[in-house]
């Protein structure tokens, strides 16, 4: 294996007496003992031009090229072999210069200089092609070092095989920065399973709710698109963010995979999920493949913007004084030994990965329920002498809110899932909920517990809900000063809202800080403790599973304060774990740190962000969910479409929401919900309880089951299987249709 080191000058005498002391080393091993503790990689070995076997277990072969510090897994079942770069490449006529480069490389690497300018390279480039590498076997794996002379950088990466898969990881703890530029990002494995143009199958993106990019791509339309990034669980709030254009999706799961004639491949992020970023090309953009893989922050670095909004703005480079805290970033693959397979196959194999992972037990109700979301008040401002202050105001008190319960109920809607938002004395939004009182806005306590023994009664499911991440003013023990999260300037990290017109801050709107991360756990366990006493099915949690970010604390006495988004994970989980407790809890819109405690997650996306790359929207998460945590459509009723979002919601296995609260639009314009459109109920009852009826109806048998199969039937007609072998069919057009001899009406669906 070749070493280089051109930094590093060592005296001939010093090479002689390291000689030496290996030599004593080898002889006092023994011949017999050394060969005893080598594995036998004879049975079973599948032949891979210039590669050889570094480890092997009943299922796998791991290989590797030293000549090029290439790997490769043999699927010894089928025979499969999945390389980390493209054994063809050399007669790719789509790349050049740069990307010709990188088809070769196994590891990307970003940096800043002395300057704060970003730049690239990746280990051929930087490391390979200069023979300035080494490599050792290791336990069930491979260790190669990299050294990237010019650049100052030493970076370990690991591959151990085993029973179940491959583990590629970065060593963190022993990067080694021997100048002055600043390690910011890097991307493992860029071409593991990467596919031909000319293949057959797809990339499966964890886009919203699931998205496949075709490998067959027509250069000149190829060349146009733009490759597809995304940061795993959302953008961090502590980076700057100028505008906003684009309605994007969140990637919720830390997850891809390929789709070949071969089989399939999927890669998890094991050790730094919060740390990454999902990146994807088709096929003819820069190369004649079609590649994905994760990237990983090392250190952050961000554009701060300087008297932001105004005519002298200014946008200024801050770089991270420290690295992340991980130690080793992993990222696993899992092998799907079928030829051919679909997603709904390969998300199966994911689906069993993540359930056992996460401990996840498959769902025992078999009710079906609604979701039910109401807003009980928002922020208003009253005045007192011409002065104005701001106060709580009411729209569906509890009186109200037992009102559409009785009307549901009457209507023929039963298993009612309620969340209830703004409920509180401490509501909406202005102080963290640390207390839990009921509002005297709102009917009072008396009001609150009849509402509470109305749904007990009716057998319903509620939800106390409340924001546990944003603050807005101090109270309550927390000061935003001292208890609010930092960006990397130091500075207090505001959220605000984006006005849609110009996609830039909306100065005069609300803006809130985050708590910090540490005290996230602390302000649950407070909550949770003061919320003990309401006869509730459990608490839910607005933010909290939905809302990572890093705090970038300065305070030379309070260093411990500082997290990364990693770090944060653990915190959040803490928080999670206490609100869990004994009962059920409800997350909106939850990335997958927070499925093994969430009982019920609402708001799941059910559409991709829809890049033009890519081919098509498919039901990717909800067949890792289905069965295992009860999840539901956003609110139905606040889509311009709400018909065809509903068959949406049917054809992926989500239950139907719906939010009011219960007053006019007009009366929320000048408030922080103007962007609840239709909000009154008394307009849905009628819909939503024929809808509801259909939906209790079809999925009376499934509701516990996991999703097994999904196809397109006909133009827009789809297909969902279940487990146990129960399929509905959802039509979208505007005439009825036949499948497998079953009427499927229009606009409409259908078991078959």
């Amino acid at each position: 294996m070749k070493r280089k080191l051109p930094w590093v000058r060592m005296t001939l005498a010093v090479v002689l007496v390291v000689a030496i002391v290996l030599m004593v080393i080898a002889a006092g091993r023994g011949s017999e003992e050394f060969v005893e503790q080598e594995p036998d990689f004879t049975a079973g070995l599948v032949e891979t031009e210039g590669f050889e076997v570094v480890a092997e277990n009943s299922r796998y072969q791991l290989q590797t090229n030293s000549a090029t510090a290439e790997i490769a897994v043999v699927c010894k079942q089928t025979g499969a072999v999945w390389y980390s770069n493209p054994q063809d490449r050399d007669a790719d006529e789509i790349s050049n210069g740069k990307y010709k480069n990188q088809l070769n490389c196994q590891l990307l690497i970003q940096y800043a200089n002395n300057e704060k300018s970003i730049q690239s390279t990746n280990n051929y480039v930087g490391s390979v092609k200069k023979g300035d590498y080494s490599s050792e076997k290791i336990a069930g794996g491979i260790r190669y070092e990299f050294y990237f002379a010019t650049e100052g950088f030493v970076i370990p990466v690991e591959y151990v095989l085993g029973d179940d898969g491959l583990r590629a990881s970065v060593v963190n703890e022993e990067i080694q920065q021997l100048k002055r530029n600043s390690l910011l990002k890097y991307g493992l494995l860029p071409y593991f399973g990467c596919a031909s143009a000319g293949e057959s199958g797809y990339l499966v993106l964890p886009d919203g709710s699931g998205a496949i990019m075709e490998y067959k791509a027509d250069p000149t339309v190829a060349v146009k698109y733009k490759e597809y990034y995304a940061d795993v669980y959302g953008r961090d709030p502590a980076y700057t963010l100028k505008s906003v254009k684009n309605n994007t999706q969140t990637v919720l799961v830390p997850t891809f995979g390929f789709c070949r004639e071969q089989g399939g491949v999927f890669a998890w992020v094991e050790q730094g999920d919060a740390l990454s970023s999902v990146l994807a090309y088709p096929a003819n953009m820069v190369t004649g493949y079609c590649n994905a893989y994760f990237e990983a922050t090392y250190r952050g670095i961000d554009e701060a913007l300087l008297q932001e909004m105004t005519a002298s703005e200014k946008a200024v480079k801050v770089l991270s004084q420290t690295a992340v805290s991980l130690p080793r970033y992993t990222v696993y693959y899992g092998f799907v030994e079928q030829t051919s397979p679909d997603y709904a196959v390969l998300a199966s194999q994911v689906r069993q990965y993540m359930t056992e992972r996460m401990a996840l037990t498959p769902l025992a109700d078999t009710d079906v329920p609604l979701y039910l979301e109401l807003i009980g008040s928002v922020a208003g401002t009253k005045s007192f002498l011409g002065i104005p202050y701001e106060t709580q105001k009411a729209l569906t008190d509890y009186d109200e809110a037992a009102a559409l319960i009785n009307a549901l109920h009457e209507n023929g809607v039963d298993h009612i899932i309620l969340s209830y938002l703004g409920w509180s004395s401490e509501e909406p939004y202005r102080q963290m909920n640390t207390k839990g009182n009921a509002s005297g806005e709102l009917g009072g306590t008396k009001k609150l517990e009849a509402l509470l023994s109305l749904l007990a009664e009716k057998g319903d499911r509620v939800f106390l809900t409340d924001d546990r991440v944003r603050l807005y003013e101090s109270g309550n023990g927390l000061s935003l000063n001292t208890d609010s999260a930092r960006n990397l300037t130091g500075g207090i990290m505001y959220g605000m809202l984006y006005q849609r017109s110009v996609y830039r801050k909306d100065v005069d709107g609300p803006r809130w800080a985050y708590v910090k991360n540490n005290l996230l756990p602390e302000t649950g366990a407070a909550f949770a403790k003061a919320m003990s006493h309401w006869a509730i099915s459990g608490v839910g949690v607005w933010g909290l599973g939905s809302t990572l970010y890093s705090d970038n604390h300065k305070s030379v006495l309070q260093e411990r304060n500082a997290s990364d988004r990693q770090q944060a994970v653990a915190y959040v989980q803490s928080a999670l774990k206490v609100l869990r407790g004994e009962g059920d809890l409800l997350v909106d819109a939850a990335h997958a740190y927070a499925y093994p405690y969430a009982t019920d997650v609402t708001s799941l996306p059910l559409t991709s962000s829809r890049y033009t790359s890519f081919t098509a929207d498919v039901p990717f998460l909800p067949m890792l969910l289905h069965g295992y945590v009860s999840y539901s459509s956003g609110a139905i009723n606040l889509r311009s479409d709400d018909e065809t979002y509903f068959l949406r919601a049917v054809e992926y296995g989500a239950m139907p929401l719906y939010t009011f609260a219960d007053t006019s639009e007009e009366a929320l314009v000048e408030t922080e919900l103007s962007w609840l459109t239709s909000p009154d109920a008394g307009a849905w009852i009628d819909i939503l309880a024929k809808r509801q009826a259909a939906v209790e109806e079809i999925f009376a048998s499934v509701y516990n089951k996991p999703i097994v199969g999904h196809v397109c039937a006909d133009t827009e007609v789809y297909v969902t299987t279940y487990e146990g072998g129960v399929r509905i069919a959802v039509n979208y057009r505007e005439e009825a249709v036949q499948v497998n001899g079953v009427t499927v009406p229009a606009r409409g669906f259908a078991v078959l």
